[in-house]
């Protein structure tokens, strides 16, 4: 009875020593990490070394994930901001009003009008993306820890100074075409009222010009006129003339004065026969003078007719150039513009909108300025420590006294390197030995050939 009162008081002494060990059993820590595929990439997006992060606490992976979450959220913001840019470039030039109509199509519109440059600007928005994506992860692996601790030092602000002058101008540039997009229906309302103003401005240019070149051509044309009336006038009276004469004429043989009765005396007299004389003359005069100002009004009908064919011609160039104020009414859609107006139109929004992409943009920056070094920082140092020491790269550290603090200088040994350079040295050392001890041989054996055989060395 005792043994097994004894027996059950040690596990009940056992199962309370059980719930109160709580002692953290790294193997079992580490052994139980899964970590999805997608953590990973997070990882390699902010440049972090995954082999070091399996081994380091929790804290370190969220931290690190966070990071390049916001890395790859900034590469597809730039990607779509690309898109919406180039799409504004590449696209076809038209009146802002046609587009509010078309605007409700959305996706679908797009998807039926896919051709050269719709695929022109996807490929442009990937690259974009990716190349921002590059030089983010660039700028966030590259920024060191700073010195540890959650406060920004104005040492670390200032070594992160250029970094942060890249990530202000990438943040800028990504924020201008979404703010674009955002409020394009208030853009295309201004804008197609500001293509409104521009081509009727043109219009009345081109009114006015080509008023001035018919007014001169009808200055020309009215003398013209004029002459040719003249003519014709001249060619009436004579005409209107010989009528008179001949009226006259058939009075005196009548017997009747013209304007009265008559005489009563008939027949063809001397009278008549001067009179007929004189029609035979301005008749003659009439036919030379017909053909005299037939070639004259030939040549009048022949300018006429140019003056009116430029005339002619005028109208056409005007309604062409009435046209062409149209298409550059519609050109008045390019993204610079577009921009203008954004910032007209977007005012406070436009400003904050921008700001949230530059903390987007710049906010890793700072955050690894703020934080704290964890397990994974010191394990990545020591990685380091210790590749370079395999490879024989030794860093070590003089201080040499220089006033009241001294002065602290690295000095890094590559060991490798320094064995190369003194097996170099012994090797050279060990030839000019061999070298030396040649001459040598060589300087007794000549000295002896000329004490034995003088002769053999005077000419």
């Amino acid at each position: 009875m005792e043994k097994e009162l004894q027996t059950t008081q040690t596990q009940k002494s056992t199962k309370e020593t059980e719930v109160q060990n709580f002692n953290l059993d790294l193997n079992d820590y580490l052994k139980d990490t899964n970590v999805s595929f997608f953590t990973k990439f997070l990882w390699w997006c902010c440049g972090a070394d995954k082999k070091i992060l399996i081994k380091a606490t929790n804290y370190d992976r969220v931290k690190y994930a966070g990071i390049g979450a916001i890395v790859l959220v900034t590469g597809i913001l730039a990607a779509v901001s690309g898109g919406f840019a180039f799409s504004t470039i590449f696209a076809t030039k038209e009146m802002a009003v046609d587009k509010i109509n078309t605007g409700e199509e959305g996706m679908l519109s797009f998807l039926g009008n896919i051709d050269v440059s719709s695929i022109a600007v996807v490929i442009f928005a990937i690259f974009w993306g990716l190349m921002i994506f590059n030089i983010d992860r660039f700028i966030i692996s590259s920024t060191g820890k700073g010195d540890g601790t959650d406060k920004i030092t104005l040492g670390e602000f200032g070594r992160a100074l250029p970094r942060l002058i890249i990530a202000v101008i990438l943040g800028v540039t990504i924020s201008k075409p979404l703010e674009l997009k955002i409020f394009e229906s208030e853009i295309n309302a201004e804008l197609e009222q500001k293509q409104r103003e521009y081509q009727a401005d043109l219009d009345e240019k081109t009114t006015a010009k080509f008023d001035k070149l018919k007014k001169e051509l009808e200055e020309k044309r009215t003398p013209l006129r004029e002459k040719k009336n003249d003519l014709n006038k001249t060619l009436e009276e004579r005409r209107l003339e010989v009528l008179n004469l001949e009226e006259e004429l058939q009075y005196e043989i009548q017997g009747r004065v013209k304007g009265r009765k008559g005489s009563g005396r008939g027949g063809y007299g001397p009278a008549a026969k001067k009179i007929e004389q004189t029609i035979a003359k301005r008749t003659s005069e009439l036919e030379n003078l017909k053909l005299t100002y037939a070639v004259q009004q030939e040549e009048l009908d022949a300018e006429i007719g140019e003056i009116k064919l430029l005339i002619t011609e005028l109208d056409g160039e005007q309604k062409t150039e009435r046209l062409n104020n149209k298409k550059l009414a519609k050109g008045l859609d390019g993204l610079l513009q577009r921009i203008k107006i954004g910032d007209e139109v977007a005012g406070v929004i436009g400003i904050f909108l921008m700001l949230l992409l530059l903390s987007i943009e710049t906010g890793p920056l700072f955050f690894k300025m703020m934080m704290n070094k964890g397990p994974y920082d010191f394990m990545e140092e020591n990685l380091k420590n210790k590749i370079k020491a395999f490879n024989g790269i030794v860093i070590e550290y003089d201080f040499y006294p220089d006033g009241k603090e001294g002065q602290k200088i690295k000095k890094v040994n590559f060991l490798e390197v320094k064995a190369e350079e003194d097996i170099a040295k012994t090797r050279v050392a060990g030839q000019t030995e061999i070298n030396n001890s040649i001459i040598e041989s060589y300087k007794a054996s000549e000295i002896k050939n000329i004490k034995n055989n003088p002769e053999d060395y005077i000419s």
